[in-house]
């Protein structure tokens, strides 16, 4: 408990209990496969480096949570895979831009940090494939939190909430892309801004489901539908 942890190449690792550790790297062609358990916990307090493959399963996963730093909390690397599972996952900050493919849980991902430096970036998307899971992604993070897409894709995420004592979920200036929610929009508490940074430039948002506004919804030029 508490160590770091490597997955070396070639190498495959199964947990099957609860596990805390420390930082974790996946090297390339390595697997960590974790717990198919709702009762399963695995805890890494730092940061995940994966150029290899890792599959949660149904564990609950807490992925760098909440730590400040210039880094993510979950890095990405080319030929990096992250599959989500269906646990309940509570995580730092993403850079899932090298990724192979990265799928969300089906369950709930909350994104409780932003990184420290100038960016404020909580998560950049796959350039190659990635997946909403149909699961529900959630920002809790009491500040600004950035969306980032080098190749300003359109996204689709499935359930959106935004829980925040402060701050705005907004996108990089150059870096923003039209959004779909293909289910439903809940804005709880704080911000979410359909414009870039900087620029301002406005991005489009479609919600296909039902949407709750307590908190702010900001359009600026942005279509919504």
């Amino acid at each position: 408990a508490g160590d770091n942890a490597i997955i070396a190449a070639g190498h495959t690792v199964t947990t099957t209990q609860d596990q805390t550790i420390t930082d974790l790297t996946i090297a390339a062609t390595g697997v960590l496969v974790l717990w198919d358990s709702v009762e399963s916990d695995f805890v890494c307090s730092g940061s995940i480096s994966v150029s290899g493959t890792l599959t949660c399963n149904a564990s609950t996963c807490s992925f760098g949570s909440g730590i400040t730093t210039s880094t993510y909390s979950i890095w990405m690397n080319v030929g990096g895979v992250f599959n989500g599972g269906s646990g309940t996952h509570t995580i730092g900050t993403i850079s899932s831009t090298n990724a192979t493919s990265f799928i969300l849980s089906s369950g709930i991902t909350t994104l409780d940090s932003a990184k420290t430096d100038s960016s404020n970036i909580a998560m950049t998307f796959s350039q190659t494939s990635f997946d909403d899971g149909n699961g529900t992604l959630s920002f809790t993070y009491a500040g600004d939190q950035i969306l980032w897409d080098t190749s300003n894709t359109a996204r689709t995420l499935y359930n959106v909430v935004l829980n925040k004592a402060s701050g705005v979920v907004q996108y990089y200036d150059g870096k923003g892309f039209a959004l779909t929610i293909a289910n439903d929009l809940t804005i709880t508490s704080g911000e979410f801004d359909a414009s870039e940074t900087v620029s301002g430039t406005s991005r489009d948002i479609t919600v296909t489901g039902a949407v709750s506004i307590s908190g702010t919804l900001t359009g600026n030029a942005s279509a919504i539908s």
